[in-house]
């Protein structure tokens, strides 16, 4: 599928998912995205002249800006010959394999030797085994193709088994209830100018459909390969690949289909450029990959499927945005579980990320639905601006890890949320923004970090935040916030222990567990509310809070917030030279480190040296 104009419809995605960043962490859609130009599906382009077939072939138009939530649909990515595979057996043409070529009685096959082209447009059903052979598709660059696998073994050792050198677009049906194998050798030879180095070779739009299987191997190359758009409609698909298993240059889409994918390098790949995407709005997939499990150049758009990914690199990583608006994801990844280079936004769905260096990482993160449990040896959520080529090594984007960023921001207005971090839970060289779902932070248990983490401000207006970590970086919501917070030390206490908080009638509001020890605690609820009088309990640890102001306590972070109230910790304080971001609240002049009897420690200031 071509469309008219695939970069000014990448550019309109992008930038309704990025916007532009401000405090608060709300997006403005530059007026670009109101631009009236028509985007269509070459497939959609009729004229009087067409067929019946050509018009059923056609995918929906689609006129002017593009919405997201709605707009970005199956219907605009798939002709309905592409999710209908069906064919008239009686027009089809039929080709024999054998270990000595090809049978077939069709004018528009030629066959020399093991090598099968197919000349002419039309429907091409193949059955039979062959070792040493290929099928080409060299027709008119207006002619639609349709092969049809039905119980088809071929090898090709120093190429494609099958190369569509030219064709308008290519439909590869995989018969119901057949067993499908293709493979290729230890090299690819050059048969002419094209870099053949897959076992499907596609010079034009291609399709896959059909319910039967299809196994692909590919020791030196790809698995399957497009350098146009690559659509998978349905089917089974078990491929195996020395290098991508599956790559489509302008764009991939997936409606739906079963895929186990072993590669070497990526597992799905849609290009490299900034008007590449991937788009799955359904399917199960297995993939493991010694590189990112899923990658595109421009966008990842995904609204339902099954997805388990291991990875040695980032499972899903956009150089551009990435959106998920449902399905289900299991991730162990060697780096980021999600990493964008500019905007994060998920919706809904729920994804686990069991392993990570770092579960979410964008310049923007939006969460607004869904249900997310992320671990990592790092920061459980990073916004931070750039790319992530030496994450590890340098941190993602950072340079300087005390720089601000005015368009980073991580915000959450719902869904349920849950991190356990080495590193800060939610770390944000911006923004931080809360507006409502449920949030629970585990860790960090080193020192170092924090369970909240931001660059310039931290703000919440409503939700459930709950969180427990190390003391010496600890940070409060500023007092910028609308709902009550707690932040408090509760001396060291032991992993598994419980944290709750009590109102004046002893009602629970909250009853959580951590699963790794903490010395202080951060609490935000609708129901805090100023005046009122609550009682904490962490471990062996309680006290009674009142709240004579909305926010209560700070800690020695580089946020905002005011005085960290509790039991004794180690954890010293930074003086507002050595904070990250603009406006940080002072201590007050004169506190000094003294424990009063209720075991309420007031914080000194200190210098950069004395710490």
């Amino acid at each position: 599928m071509k469309w008219k104009s695939g970069l000014s419809y990448i550019l309109v995605l992008t930038l309704l998912l990025t916007g532009c960043g401000t405090a608060g962490g709300t997006n403005t859609v530059s007026s670009e995205a109101n631009s009236s130009e028509t985007i269509k599906d070459t497939d959609s382009e009729e004229t009087d002249k067409e067929t019946e077939d050509e018009e059923e072939d056609s995918a929906e138009e689609n006129t002017g800006a593009v919405d997201l939530l709605t707009d970005f649909s199956e219907e605009d990515q798939f002709s309905k010959r592409d999710l209908d595979p069906d064919y008239e057996e009686s027009e089809a043409q039929t080709v024999t394999l054998t270990e000595d070529g090809a049978q077939t009685t069709s004018k528009a096959v030629s066959v020399d030797g093991g090598t099968v082209t197919i000349t002419q447009e039309g429907v091409y059903v193949f059955t039979g085994t062959c070792s040493n052979g290929m099928v080409i598709v060299d027709v008119d660059e207006s002619a639609k193709v349709q092969l049809v696998l039905k119980g088809v073994t071929l090898c090709s050792p120093t190429s494609a088994a099958i190369y569509v050198k030219q064709a308008d677009k290519v439909f590869l049906t995989l018969e119901d209830g057949t067993e499908n194998v293709l493979t290729s050798g230890s090299s690819y030879e050059a048969i002419d100018e094209n870099n053949i180095d897959a076992v499907i070779f596609s010079k034009e739009d291609l399709t896959l459909g059909g319910t039967g299987s299809l196994t692909v191997e590919s020791p030196a190359g790809h698995g399957i390969v497009s350098k146009d758009d690559l659509v998978f409609a349905d089917g089974t698909y078990k491929i195996t690949a020395a290098k991508d298993a599956i790559s489509g240059k302008d764009s991939v889409r997936i409606a739906g289909g079963d895929f186990v994918l072993d590669a070497g390098d990526d597992g799905v790949r849609a290009g490299k450029d900034n008007a590449s995407y991937l788009y799955i709005c359904g399917g199960s997939f297995e993939v493991n990959a010694v590189n990112k499990g899923f990658g595109a150049g421009s966008l990842i758009y995904m609204t339902d499927g099954s997805v388990h990914v291991e990875t040695k690199d980032d499972a899903f990583h956009s150089d551009h945005s990435i959106y998920i608006g449902g399905g289900k994801y299991e991730v162990t990844a060697g780096d980021d579980g999600f990493h964008a280079d500019s905007t994060l936004r998920i919706a809904d769905g729920t994804i686990t990320v069991a392993e990570s260096y770092e579960g979410l990482e964008a310049q923007v993160i939006d969460i607004a639905g869904g249900e997310i449990d992320i671990t990592s040896t790092d920061d459980g959520i990073n916004a931070a601006g750039g790319n992530d080529g030496s994450a590890k090594a340098e941190g993602f984007g950072k340079g300087d890890m005390f720089d601000s960023d005015e368009d980073a921001s991580i915000t959450i207005s719902g869904g349920v949320l849950r991190v356990s971090a080495e590193g800060d839970g939610l770390d944000s060289n911006g923004y931080i923004t809360i507006k409502g779902g449920e949030t629970y932070v585990t860790g960090p248990s080193r020192s170092g970090n924090g369970s909240l983490d931001c660059g310039i401000e931290a703000v919440i207006s409503g939700g459930k935040f709950v969180a427990a970590g190390t003391a010496d970086m600890a940070e409060n919501f500023s007092d910028a916030s609308t709902q009550g917070c707690i932040l408090i030390a509760t001396d060291s206490q032991a992993a598994g222990s419980a944290v709750q908080l009590l109102n004046t009638a002893g009602e629970t509001l909250v009853d959580w567990i951590s699963d790794k020890e903490y010395e202080c605690v951060l609490i935000s609820l609708p129901e805090i509310e100023k005046g009122q009088t609550y009682t904490l309990k962490a471990g062996t640890f309680s006290q009674e809070i009142t709240m004579d102001t909305l926010v209560y306590g700070t800690g020695g972070g580089m946020g905002r917030g005011g005085r960290m109230n509790g039991g004794k910790f180690d954890g010293k304080r930074m003086e507002e030279g050595g904070q990250r971001g603009p406006g940080r609240k002072r201590m007050e002049d004169g506190e000094s480190d003294k424990t009063d009897d209720k075991g309420t420690i007031e914080n000194k200031e200190q210098t950069a040296d004395e710490l």
